[in-house]
């Protein structure tokens, strides 16, 4: 585009053209942000070793911390049925331990069984955390009969956070 700019100079007339540039077409950027389901469950003891008596065996498993921006149910398994002879790094699956342990999560009012939660259901929803962050005591149950062969015996326990819908 040109712009036209007549002067007189004298009795003769000049017509000048002089160019200038047009504004430029602006552009624009769109920013969308997403934030996606933050779950992350923590153990404050994440590894728990004590000795077993005859009798009743109540065991301090810590607690479990649940933190997310969306409200979360937690699964509960064990890898076996009942406390499994352990050596080295390998069970011994023909020695259990005659009872299953039994968990008990503080203010949940949920106690599960080693047997029940793996064999029927795979697995055992402790409660429902809400948003922001929730720690629930943790406290096992190992009763220990006389017909129990002494040795190590060891059970994993795996808890797995999830929205809830």
């Amino acid at each position: 585009m040109r712009r036209l700019i007549a002067a007189t100079i004298g009795a003769a007339s000049i017509l000048v053209a002089i160019p200038f540039q047009a504004a430029a077409t602006p552009t624009t950027q769109t920013i969308t942000g997403t934030i996606g389901n933050s779950i992350a469950l923590q153990l404050s003891a994440p590894t728990v070793d004590v000795p077993l008596v005859l009798g009743a065996n109540t065991i301090n498993g810590g607690t479990l911390t649940v933190t997310g921006n969306v409200l979360t149910s937690v699964n509960v398994t064990f890898d076996k049925t009942a406390m499994t002879a352990f050596s080295g790094a390998a069970y011994n699956d023909s020695v259990k331990l005659a009872a299953p342990m039994v968990l008990t999560a503080a203010g949940q009012g949920t106690t599960v069984g080693g047997g029940t939660a793996t064999s029927t259901t795979g697995g055992v929803v402790l409660g429902t955390s809400v948003l922001g962050s929730s720690t629930y005591g943790l406290s096992y149950a190992q009763p220990v009969s006389v017909t129990d062969p002494a040795g190590t015996y060891r059970i994993v326990v795996t808890y797995t956070g999830a929205a809830t819908l």
